[in-house]
């Protein structure tokens, strides 16, 4: 029972620390959403830009950051990041 007990707790706060780093570091995260860039607002919990611009015109190596998310402290840097990508 102990170990049942240890492993939920162990599973809780690797989920919770999956659920952090978007709260913790930034304000908002560069996405894929419906196979375009987007921006995530995370302190809203919602989409703040979609763009047109299809991921698969971008360099795999950008595709690979993207699947994973990229953090913007703010939305100047969000916005600087989004240029970046859509030129």
């Amino acid at each position: 029972m102990k170990k049942r007990i240890r492993n939920t707790c162990f599973f809780a706060a690797v989920m919770l620390l999956l659920c952090l780093p978007c709260h913790a570091e930034a304000g908002y995260r560069l996405e894929i959403k419906d196979g375009c860039l987007a921006v995530w607002d995370c302190t809203e919990n919602s989409w703040s830009y979609i763009t047109d611009v299809p991921v698969s015109s971008l360099p795999q190596a950008d595709r690979d950051r993207l699947q994973s998310g990229i953090s913007a402290a703010t939305a100047k840097e969000a916005a600087s990041l989004l240029e970046d990508y859509c030129g």
